[in-house]
């Protein structure tokens, strides 16, 4: 009887070491728990207040587009989302923050608990259903989360996809046709950086753009430029901050990127110097545009990884369901 109470409590304790959230003795992680008041994309949710960004994942950004096994496109990161919002539904979640970023986010595992009375990891859950991929840098928990996923071929790895990182750094793939990691490449094609990379500094809360300037091509090459073509672009992490816009130079938050032809002149992944105008999306979740030297462009920041964009032409932007300010 003794022994089968001590094995027990061996397992309870295994059960929380690998999902749960319950406080442990000594731990002064902060433990934020309730409904979250909103989920912004697959790896970003407020509760409580609190913005927080799930460590050591990363989800297609809302605007991305990725292709299905049949080669048909869908939207991966509303999927991804959606799915998250799915899981949690109006369920009381338990989030462990890890660190805080430069941005003031918290960087948390999240746990939903179940009704056998142990927790599902939410971050890992993600990976494995392939709603999101392992970001290395910070943890590689989640590393055979992702290997197991690509093996069975669930979600993003069905058919092919870009990057996040890569998407926010440069923009829609003129074609995603090799965009997606060779699974050849193993756990090492995705983000995984080597420990003596230099640039990571976790506790000064650089949670993004840890990866600025550093390529991929088959082994990691710091001194290397990184470029767009296939999976050499491992940059930086971060997603959508709720509706508080970041500083414009913002180092590595896609609050303050814009892809490379944006940050010239051009828009929505095109190369016109002309693309200038800017598509933002309200808290409202009002589409406007605004026009250089119209009143509010200069304080407009876009974040594409919400849905905004850059566009061409006014008649463009309307065309796609924005509208000007009113009263302009």
């Amino acid at each position: 009887m003794l022994a089968r109470r001590v094995l027990s409590l061996f397992l309870a304790a295994a059960t929380l070491a690998r999902g749960g959230a319950a406080q442990e003795e000594g731990d002064s992680r902060p433990l934020i728990s309730g409904v979250p008041d909103r989920i912004s994309d697959g790896d970003t949710l407020s509760l409580l207040g609190s913005r927080i960004r799930l460590r050591g994942v990363d989800a297609p950004e809302l605007a991305q587009t990725c292709l299905d096994a049949s080669g048909s496109a869908y939207s991966c990161g509303e999927v991804s989302r959606d799915a998250l919002r799915a899981k949690v539904g109006d369920s009381s979640i338990d989030c462990r923050q890890e660190d805080q970023d430069q941005y003031g986010r918290v960087v948390a595992v999240c746990y939903l608990p179940l009704p056998d009375g142990s927790s599902l990891d939410l971050n890992g859950w993600l990976v494995q259903q392939g709603l999101a991929v392992a970001y290395r840098v910070f943890t590689r928990d989640y590393v055979a989360d992702e290997d197991a996923a690509r093996e069975a071929g669930r979600g993003l790895w069905a058919g092919e996809f870009q990057m996040p990182a890569d998407f926010r750094r440069f923009g829609p793939a003129a074609d995603l046709s090799g965009a997606t990691p060779d699974a050849s490449a193993g756990s090492e094609a995705n983000g995984a950086a080597p420990e003596d990379l230099g640039t990571v500094d976790y506790d000064g809360g650089a949670y993004d753009g840890v990866y600025e300037g550093v390529a991929y091509d088959g082994e990691w090459n710091a001194s290397a430029p990184a470029s767009s073509a296939g999976m050499d672009w491992s940059g930086a992490t971060g997603s959508t901050a709720d509706e508080q816009e970041l500083p414009a130079d913002a180092v590595g938050d896609p609050q303050g990127e814009q892809p490379a032809a944006a940050a010239e002149g051009g828009g929505g992944g095109g190369s016109s110097s002309a693309c200038d105008i800017k598509g933002n999306i309200s808290a409202s979740g009002d589409r406007i545009y605004h026009v250089p030297g119209s009143p509010a462009y200069d304080s407009t920041v876009i974040d594409q990884s919400s849905g905004e964009r850059w566009f061409c032409s006014a008649a463009e932007a309307e065309a796609a369901g924005w509208r000007a300010p009113r009263g302009s």
